[in-house]
């Protein structure tokens, strides 16, 4: 695969807006990162994730990678009122790659859940 950031590909920009937009709508309770966020609280939500145009870095190799907020919501005990929530903001970090038709693919986005236990 040629190097995505040749003359007659999209700009360096246009590609990390594409993967900003792939970064931000990964199913993360579809992936391996999901276990260590789901058992932050009895009812662990995906508020939204977040990703700063400065932090995406895409790669020889048709490659990229970075960071991202990870924002939850975290619920304890019942759906009722007798209940507790809160949220949390965690740091995400991802990485992937370009296909064929020069389109981000995430292969993996992991979440430090760390801060939330010290």
């Amino acid at each position: 695969m040629k190097n995505l950031l040749s003359s007659n590909e999209p700009s360096k920009d246009a590609l990390v807006q594409e993967v900003i937009q792939a970064v931000e709508n990964f199913e993360l309770t579809e992936s391996q990162a999901w276990g260590d966020l789901d058992v932050l609280s009895t009812h662990t939500h995906v508020d939204a994730v977040e990703v700063d145009p400065a932090g995406v870095i895409i790669e020889p190799g048709d490659r990229f990678r970075g960071v991202a907020n990870v924002y939850l919501l975290l619920q304890y005990g019942s759906d009722a009122d007798d209940g507790f929530q809160t949220s949390e903001a965690l740091l995400g970090k991802f990485k992937g790659h370009f296909d064929a038709a020069h389109k981000p693919v995430v292969e993996i986005l992991s979440v430090d859940t760390s801060p939330f236990y010290g």
